[in-house]
């Protein structure tokens, strides 16, 4: 145990605030404290109080309480009524923890860092270790699998967006070296592994409903991304066949591929790691106007924010004249106005079920799909011809 004065010490020389960094300070105490915690502390010893560090570090205490509660999610620490809170891992038990990859196609896509996010998380909180690698286009996957087994202890892998060829051919690679492995977000159909992905029909399903429970009968669906991924493949296909066994009319509208998509990010004041690769221009709204449709779904919220952006310049009022859907939540539905109706990707339950299979392995292929959400904010509204 540590006097006082080497408590003092401690907090001194390991937590280093800069309040003129763009960093919120509540992050970097809770990155700070998360290192205390590792290396300093035994299991089961008791950590400072709220106000033992509020006062040491001329801090607030809410800043210090927000810092402990992650640090509590994280299983770092278990906060106790009355007693304050105490050691749960130390850096001795996270190296008890396994070794995971991650393999992401990109790194400036919103869905596969929310995706990558949440893993992280979970593997935190598991007490186990996360490397994530880009493998590059010009990659074989013998060579990025020597890159990720030989000599490190790895002992599992994900697959993030990956290009079906590459799956195969890695995913063919672990298995032949008896290395778990989960394919996530791209469904490959007839893949012989471990895959999570979302169920599409589902989502669209959810998106339709809530379009007929609200008067509309004649929705356009919006293809604003490249209809060869099968995601958007299923998006599609579920479109078509829930119109048609509710007995109402759906248009399909497609938009242009667009080579240079800064210049619209710019227009729309979207986040510098957005990439958006098709083109609304005024020409594609009026074609969705010139369909009669009452609502729009949109196969991305990216595609929804643009196209909401024309009508809005058309001076077409939305919800009121016509509403819109989104699919995927990535956030930038709250960017516009009215904020974007949506379906909401289930990033942590995909997360947690592809950890699932790689702490326990077995030779069963399992296929999973995750339901979304369908997340109702002011996009949508009643059929003006409604009853």
């Amino acid at each position: 145990m540590l006097t006082p004065e080497e408590h003092q010490r401690l907090l001194r020389y390991n937590v280093l605030l800069s309040r003129s960094s763009d960093e919120p300070l509540h992050a970097q105490l809770t990155r700070s404290l998360r290192n205390l915690v590792l290396r300093h502390f035994s299991k089961g010893e008791q950590f400072y109080t709220e106000e033992e560090l509020a006062e040491k570090l001329h801090l607030s205490v809410g800043t210090v309480r927000r810092s402990l509660n992650r640090l509590v999610e994280e299983g770092l620490l278990d906060r106790r009524r009355g007693q304050g809170s105490f050691v749960c891992q130390t850096e001795q038990d996270r190296r008890k923890g396994r070794r995971f990859v991650a393999f992401v196609n990109t790194f400036d896509s919103f869905y596969d860092n929310m995706l990558l996010r949440e893993f992280s998380y979970l593997c935190l909180k598991r007490s186990h270790t996360l490397e994530v690698v880009n493998p590059g286009q010009d990659e074989r996957a013998s060579r990025v699998l020597d890159f990720a087994t030989v000599g490190h202890g790895r002992t599992g892998f994900i697959f993030v967006s990956l290009e079906p060829d590459f799956v195969h051919d890695l995913g063919q690679l672990l298995r032949s070296r008896q290395l778990p492995s989960v394919n996530m977000d791209t469904w490959l159909p007839g893949y012989p592994g471990n895959q999570v992905g979302i169920d599409n029909r589902h989502g669209i399903e959810l998106g339709l409903d809530h379009l007929y429970n609200l008067g509309h009968r004649r929705i356009a669906l919006l293809l604003s991304e490249w209809t060869g991924h099968e995601n958007i493949r299923e998006r599609i296909q579920a479109f078509q066949q829930g119109v048609a066994a509710r007995g109402i009319e759906g248009i399909m509208i497609e938009a242009s591929p667009l080579p240079h998509f800064e210049d619209l990010n710019a227009e729309l004041r979207l986040p510098t790691q957005v990439r958006y690769d098709y083109l609304i221009d005024a020409q594609v709204a009026q074609r969705v106007l010139d369909s009669g449709a009452s609502a729009v779904f949109c196969v991305s919220d990216i595609g929804a924010c643009f196209l909401m952006k024309r009508l809005n310049m058309a001076c077409k009022h939305i919800p009121e004249e016509i509403s819109v859907i989104g699919f995927n939540d990535e956030g930038t539905g709250k960017m516009v106005y009215p904020e974007l109706t949506t379906i909401a990707q289930p990033f942590a339950d995909m997360a947690k079920t592809a950890l699932n299979m790689l702490e326990s392995p077995d030779d069963s292929m399992r296929h999973v799909r995750i339901a979304p959400n369908l997340v109702i904010r002011k996009s949508t509204g009643p059929h003006r011809g409604a009853p």
